[in-house]
């Protein structure tokens, strides 16, 4: 055993040793290089999961712009909205009917509120209804007051306007006499009343069958003519069945008592165009 170690040692003594500087140092070189490639390789993971997340938001980005602007379509996800209160809100002005005012242009359907005789007509002379003669017999038909307002249409025959002032401020009533629509089912005498609160110059529309196809009618409205820009207040002059009771006089029509004509065109000369 011990000659075998001898020949071992001559052996080794024979080889010098190897140049472990050179060995040691290029192990450290290719351990930083090594370490370096780990380094960029982690670096070049962590750019291109960063740029993946990047292009994902950018993705993401106008999708969600477009559900926002199509929640906007309807109902804006917003912390409150403004809105519009009564000292911003424009000013509805009062409904104003043009000519004609005859009953079927009224909405809604009418209630029949009374049926009422009306009398045979006077004898004597009659003559073509004027708008100053249907003045003359309605203000002889009206409750005690001041009248004033008078005016009658250019457009439509027979529609006249007076004002009439019972001591609360003055009510304007508007009176027509024309022809019923064709077929009309209702019997003579019978009052209907048509109720609109949004027309201010019919905001109770009352007429009565005459007969032979002759309505009679009452605007009594809420306000007063148009003054150019708009309608004035006013106050309602007659009652439902105050209005009845006037158009049931039997001596309304296209024809009139040529009495009443004559004072007619006598007391109004000149009438007001109304508006």
């Amino acid at each position: 055993m011990g000659q075998v170690r001898r020949m071992l040692d001559e052996d080794l003594a024979n080889h010098p040793a190897p140049p472990l500087g050179d060995l040691i140092e290029q192990a450290m070189k290719q351990g930083t290089r090594i370490r370096r490639r780990r380094r960029y390789a982690a670096w070049g993971a962590g750019s291109a999961t960063l740029a993946l997340l990047l292009a994902f938001v950018l993705a993401l980005g106008p999708l969600d712009l477009r559900t926002r602007q199509s929640r906007s379509a309807g109902t804006p996800d917003l912390p409150w909205q403004p809105t519009t209160t009564a000292s911003t809100a424009p000013k509805t002005k009062p409904a104003r009917t043009p000519d004609p005012v005859g009953p079927t242009t009224l909405q809604p359907p009418p209630r029949v509120v009374g049926r009422v005789g009306i009398p045979p007509r006077p004898g004597g002379q009659w003559l073509t209804a004027t708008p100053a003669g249907l003045l003359e017999l309605l203000t002889r038909l009206l409750p005690e007051g001041t009248t004033s307002g008078f005016a009658a249409s250019t457009t439509v025959a027979n529609y006249v306007q007076v004002y009439l002032d019972r001591g609360d401020g003055p009510g304007m009533l508007r009176l027509e006499v024309f022809h019923l629509p064709a077929g009309d089912a209702e019997p003579v005498g019978t009052a209907q009343l048509q109720e609109t609160p949004s027309n201010c110059v019919q905001d109770r529309y009352v007429w009565i069958n005459h007969g032979d196809g002759v309505g009679v009618s009452l605007a009594i409205a809420t306000c007063l003519a148009a003054d150019g820009s708009d309608n004035p207040p006013g106050v309602a002059a007659l009652t439902t069945d105050e209005a009845v009771a006037i158009l049931a006089d039997p001596r309304w029509g296209t024809e009139l008592p040529a009495e009443l004509v004559t004072a007619g065109a006598a007391r109004f000369p000149d009438l007001a165009p109304l508006r």
